[in-house]
């Protein structure tokens, strides 16, 4: 990983930390109990909000009532009446919205469907009105749709959008030399200086830190880092890197599992994704690694190969403490995380090597890729597919993150299987049996599950695992390829 050359991203301040009980005076006034992700439910829902009424403000919060599976809230118009007089209507994401906008904490909004602010997984957002004195009556009308809660409060919380200063990653920063700098890129000003640093820099430099949580966030911030050649290291939560990259880490390769025999059955891998992450992990990856399930099951867990020298140690502790069904494989979508079609065709092969180079140092021979252009996954191009044969040379690629899972085979020579992502146990075992409800038992089929990491864990895939009949074998993913290229009258690796 480069280390004279690197340009760092670092906000100056993050949000405060808010106390466990900030959301105690919420009452829930309203909530969707399915889980529905189509928007079917949208409608104009009224909310009474006088009894909350008596003291100056009185806040509206948002957040998702299914945590596991990112449908969150979508919002599309507020209107507030205090004794039948509007008193404020606006569409989110306009300058009508911002006064009465009281923490967005994660939330993100755009102009799609006319305009609308949503807040997926943990996130959510909290509107403050200030009724006129005196008011007995106040009438909340909200345009919106899918996985919605609502809680209401007279009580001021604490909000996220009050900042403290801002650490992570500035000791690596400063050892190094490196440019900081920290632009939103749904500012065209901004976004047109931020292009031109990328412009400046040579093919291949990492960019470390992260971006805005806005719809201009991590897709399309990736997707233009990919479009001059830089690969991007989410870091900005990375404790001491200065002193974890200085540290030594004894290098343990995973040696292969040989496959099972090849049988007509359903093959199962399970893959825990965010492995492009280096504070991921520092952090979550070190929780769901202490699972005591841990080990039970094959599972392969997505991360970074460049742990290698961001920090070794932290690698080669994954490396010893991995049980026969633990296998590393590298996440997006290589040594850095890029989207490979924006990527130039004529400097592909300097991130393709890079990748190389620390697969062998690592002993991971497997990729979790990513390739999205315009915010939407696309598939490989030839000449990608021919950079990754060339010279990365992998067992096999998991691909994307779908509603559905599939196996094919690149240009006659790399298994490549799509990921079916899912965010809890009932979603997972839904989406096998829908990914196997046509199999007729007369050849193998192969199914690849992408695990959400923040809502899922080992002892959540273990029960998974012991649901499943005895037409399923769950391997890890070098068998799982392994299996996939013998179907396939493919060599193995």
């Amino acid at each position: 990983m480069a280390k004279d050359n690197s340009s760092n991203a670092v906000n100056p301040s993050k949000s405060v930390e808010l106390p466990k009980d900030n959301w105690d005076d919420f009452d829930t006034i309203l909530e969707e109990k399915e889980q529905i992700r189509d928007s079917s439910n949208q409608d104009v829902y009224d909310l009474d909000l006088s009894n909350y009424l008596g003291e100056e403000d009185v806040y509206l919060r948002f957040q998702d009532a299914f945590t596991n599976d990112g449908w969150g809230p979508a919002v599309h118009e507020v209107t507030v009446r205090a004794d039948g007089e509007i008193i404020a209507q606006f569409v989110p994401g306009t300058s009508e919205e911002e006064p009465y906008l009281y923490d967005r904490n994660n939330s993100n909004s755009d102009d799609r469907f006319g305009g609308h602010r949503w807040a997926d997984n943990g996130n959510y957002f909290v509107y403050k009105f200030t009724p006129p004195a005196g008011t007995e009556d106040l009438q909340v009308s909200v345009d919106m749709w899918n996985q919605f809660k609502v809680s209401a409060s007279n009580v001021k919380p604490l909000s996220s959008e009050v900042k403290e200063p801002y650490g992570f990653l500035r000791d690596y920063a400063v050892a190094n030399k490196a440019m900081v700098f920290w632009l939103e890129t749904n500012v065209p000003e901004e976004k047109e200086l931020f292009e031109q640093i990328l412009s400046d820099v040579k093919p291949n430099t990492p960019y470390l830190g992260w971006f805005s949580n806005d719809v201009a966030g991590e897709f399309s911030s990736t997707e233009l880092a990919s479009e001059h050649s830089v690969y991007v290291l989410a870091a900005d939560w990375f404790n001491n890197m200065t002193v974890f990259s200085g540290t030594k880490g004894k290098m343990k390769k995973q040696a292969a599992l040989p496959a099972p025999k090849l049988e007509n059955k359903i093959y199962v891998t399970f893959t825990l994704g965010e492995g492009d992450n280096l504070q991921y992990n520092q952090h979550k990856l070190r929780q769901l690694w202490d699972d005591e399930a841990r080990g039970s099951v094959p599972i392969n867990w997505s991360t970074t190969p460049l742990l290698y020298d961001a920090a070794p140690a932290m690698l080669s502790f994954y490396q010893q403490t991995a049980t026969e069904n633990d296998l590393l494989v590298v996440g997006p979508s290589g040594a850095g995380y890029i989207y490979p079609t924006p990527w130039p065709d004529d400097t592909f092969p300097l991130f393709a090597k890079q990748t190389n180079k620390y697969m062998k140092l690592t002993g991971m021979d497997i990729i979790y890729a990513l390739n999205r252009v315009n915010e939407q996954n696309v598939p490989l191009t030839e000449s990608e597919v021919n950079d990754y044969v060339k010279y990365i040379k992998p067992r096999g690629i998991l691909y994307s993150w779908e509603n559905y899972t599939g196996t094919s085979i690149l240009n006659g020579k790399l298994p490549i299987s799509i990921l079916r992502g899912v965010g809890s146990v009932s979603e997972t075992k839904e989406a096998i049996a829908e990914a196997a409800a046509n199999w007729d038992g007369e050849s193998p089929l192969f199914l690849s599950m992408g695990m959400l990491s923040w809502s899922v864990t080992p002892s959540h895939i273990q029960e998974i695992v012991n649901s499943l009949g005895p037409e399923y074998e769950v391997v890890r993913g070098d068998q799982y390829f392994d299996l996939i290229r013998e179907a396939n009258g493919l060599p193995k690796k």
